[in-house]
């Protein structure tokens, strides 16, 4: 495993209500269109990252750490062995103590491949960290990987397990999201 630690524990994360709230409070959509996606953009790294809202999906236990594999995440034990020869990876980052670090993190079946993706684009990374902090949105956003096959996900979270839902696959109904099997 990516070796998860106690300081990757959700408990200071916001619930998605209140970091939707802060975000929307400090105008963070206008933020993003028009200082940390232009930032992606001009790295060209748009198939790499994205803007996240940071935002707790369960309450975890001591120990755990939230890990996805394709469109599901759930608590794991932050020290236990990936199964099937298979690592665990960051996926979402937060800052903490003044930088990027990683609360989330993706099962990878395999080791071919892997890297720190922060660590290869050290300067887009410094970049990022500053504008979040510059426009007082470090406690509400944050980076992410974009998912696996780039696709735009509804997220829902059903007790501790988190499932993305691609929104072609999602209809409304008096306003609330329903899934299309």
């Amino acid at each position: 495993m990516a070796t998860p630690t106690s300081s990757d524990s959700q408990e200071n994360i916001l619930s998605l209500a209140q970091a939707d709230d802060m975000f929307q409070s400090r105008k963070g959509p206008g933020i993003v269109d028009e200082s940390l996606k232009t930032l992606i953009l001009t790295h060209g790294l748009a198939d790499k990252f994205g803007v996240i809202l940071v935002h707790r999906h369960a309450r975890l236990k001591q120990g755990e750490a939230m890990v996805s594999y394709k469109n599901t995440s759930s608590p794991w034990p932050s020290q236990a062995r990936a199964p099937c020869g298979g690592s665990v990876i960051p996926q979402a980052w937060r800052m903490k103590d003044g930088k990027l670090q990683p609360y989330e993190y993706r099962f990878v079946p395999s080791r071919a491949g892997l890297q720190d993706a922060l660590n290869s684009h050290s300067s887009f990374v410094t970049e990022f960290a500053d504008a979040l902090e510059r426009h007082n949105l470090s406690d509400c956003a944050g980076l992410s990987l974009v998912p696996e096959c780039g696709k735009e996900y509804l997220e829902i979270t059903v007790s501790s397990t988190n499932i993305m839902i691609p929104t072609n696959e999602v209809i409304t109904h008096s306003g609330m999201p329903f899934c299309m099997y």
